[in-house]
């Protein structure tokens, strides 16, 4: 074995000279492969964040709009908009819930942010969904009463008997 590697044939001594080679060709591509596959699922969960972003911008006037609607006492337009505050807060919710954003939340300094706004997202749905969507329910049932309403069209509280 020890004269194969002192011979002078040149097509060994060519292919013992170019095996570091190839390993550093193999590093690199696993490298560039690892590099390029991480940039993809970034920017995927970049595209997802920024949607996320966008409809929970949009949910926030559609609260004032409720708030104005139970007020003027508009209960089916309330209703309506309620249905569109949940709809944007449950796509939300849907973006932040995919495996890819649980696993990027792995990431330190950056997974901590996407956290947040997967909890920010899922907790204003809880919200929607829990609170806000039976309480204006609620609301239209009692102002299409009109034994509720006083002279000015509020509502008012019923006497302590009856």
């Amino acid at each position: 074995m020890a004269e194969m590697k002192s011979s002078s044939d040149p097509h060994l001594s060519a292919v013992l000279e170019d095996k570091p080679r190839v390993h550093r060709r193999r590093w690199f591509r696993w490298v560039v492969v690892s590099i390029g596959v991480s940039l993809v699922i970034v920017s995927r969960v970049g595209v997802r964040l920024l949607a996320v972003k966008a409809e929970l911008q949009a949910a926030i006037p559609l609260a004032s709009t409720i708030k104005a609607q139970l007020l003027s006492g508009d209960s089916a337009g309330s209703i309506s908009s309620v249905d569109d505050l949940a709809k944007h807060t449950e796509s939300a919710r849907s973006l932040t819930s995919h495996p890819v954003w649980r696993r990027v939340e792995l990431i330190p300094f950056l997974g901590a942010n996407l956290s947040a706004v997967r909890e920010v997202a899922a907790v204003s749905n809880d919200v929607v969904i829990r609170a806000v969507k039976p309480l204006v329910a609620s609301t239209a049932i009692l102002s299409s009463r009109p034994v509720l309403k006083n002279s000015a069209g509020r509502l008012c509280r019923l006497p302590e008997g009856g």
